[in-house]
Parts: structure tokens; C-alpha cells; sequence
């Protein structure tokens, strides 16, 4: 881009809801400066340029997602990577934009996270992420975690002491009950328990 500097890494683009019902994309990744103004790692499309979305996160974010946690707020956009906090807040790798400033979600998670999605299991639809975390607070996560509105918590075994899961894939079977699975991808060391 014109009057751009620096490196540049996009991992992640989101549509994020707008006054009206209009929308606004936005890009997350490791980001430069544009015309001197410093992106951080999250910028927004306003229609003519970009515009940093955020205070300085401390890292990469590689996942976003809009999610609607069903607290009446309507869709929210959630991210996730290698940013534990920005703006002097910590939250844990992954986050909630309220549209002011990036919320801790429960105990956060102790390390990176790579992927995020939406996966209704027939109990609902639920936030799900994945990447190289082990621990919610003094729960056990194994790479993949499931946000129940107020922590994190296991989905069956996890996927492995080493490596991480950096992409999900869901598919339905009509022939099988539940009749969706949620599929892992990354470099784990056993297989799902999903």
C-alpha cells in the first residue's frame, strides 16, 4: 500500500458488524504502519483506508471469528494468537473486542492459539479453539477448548502433549448421531478426542 512500512502478515480477515446492519472488514495478523500510523496486529476498512482497530497488541493474532455468545449483545468478534494483552491488560491469547477495548475470556489460555470457529454440537453453537495451549487456569485443555459462556473447558482427550492444532473443519453425516463432527488439523502427536 501506498506510505506503507514495515512487514506485513495477514492470517485472518472477519466482516465485522456494523451501525445499520452494515459491515466493515477487518484484517488480523502481524502488521506494519500505513501513512505513519502504526496497525498493531488488528485494522479496519472504513471504506477509503485502514485504520488500526486497536491499542497495541503484543503480538500476532492468527484467528477471528464472529461469534453471538447468546448475552444479548449480538455478534461480537473474538480473536486468538500470540498476543496474551495489549493496551496494559493480559487476557490470555484469546479475547472479545466489546468495541472499547479486549475482554479476558475466563482464565484465558496458557499459550498461543491458532484457530478459532463456531461448532454447534447439537447443544448449541459454542466458540472452539485450537493452537498450542494445555491449560485454562488449573484445567486441563489439550490444544482444543470450548468456551461455555463463562470458561473454557475440554473437548474429550485434546490432541496431543506436543505440537498444535492450526485449523478446523466440520462435517455433517446424516447417517451418524450427533450427525456433526468437528475435524483438528496441525502437527499433534495422537489422535483426536473429539
Amino acid at each position: 500500500a501506498p506510505g506503507s512500512t514495515g512487514e506485513y502478515q495477514v492470517y485472518s480477515l472477519s466482516l465485522l458488524p456494523g451501525s445499520g446492519g452494515a459491515s466493515r472488514p477487518m484484517c488480523a495478523g502481524w502488521l506494519g504502519s500505513i501513512d505513519n500510523v502504526k496497525m498493531y496486529s488488528t485494522s479496519v476498512w472504513d471504506g477509503t483506508r485502514w485504520l488500526p482497530s486497536s491499542a497495541g497488541l503484543n503480538g500476532p493474532i492468527h484467528a477471528s471469528v464472529l461469534f453471538d455468545d447468546g448475552q444479548g449483545g449480538g455478534p461480537a468478534l473474538y480473536i486468538g494468537g500470540e498476543a496474551d494483552g495489549g493496551a496494559g491488560a493480559a487476557f490470555g491469547y484469546v479475547a472479545k473486542w466489546t468495541g472499547a477495548t479486549w475482554q479476558k475470556l475466563g482464565a484465558g489460555l496458557n499459550g498461543p492459539v491458532y484457530a478459532l470457529t463456531v461448532f454447534d454440537d447439537g447443544n448449541g453453537p459454542r466458540l472452539v479453539a485450537g493452537g498450542a495451549f494445555t491449560k485454562s487456569g488449573a484445567v486441563d485443555v489439550v490444544r482444543v477448548a470450548r468456551w461455555s459462556g463463562s470458561s473454557w473447558t475440554p473437548m474429550g482427550i485434546g490432541v496431543g502433549s506436543q505440537g498444535a492444532v492450526y485449523g478446523f473443519a466440520s462435517f455433517v453425516d446424516t447417517t451418524k448421531a450427533p450427525n456433526k463432527t468437528l475435524y483438528a488439523m496441525g502437527t499433534f502427536n495422537t489422535p483426536p478426542g473429539l
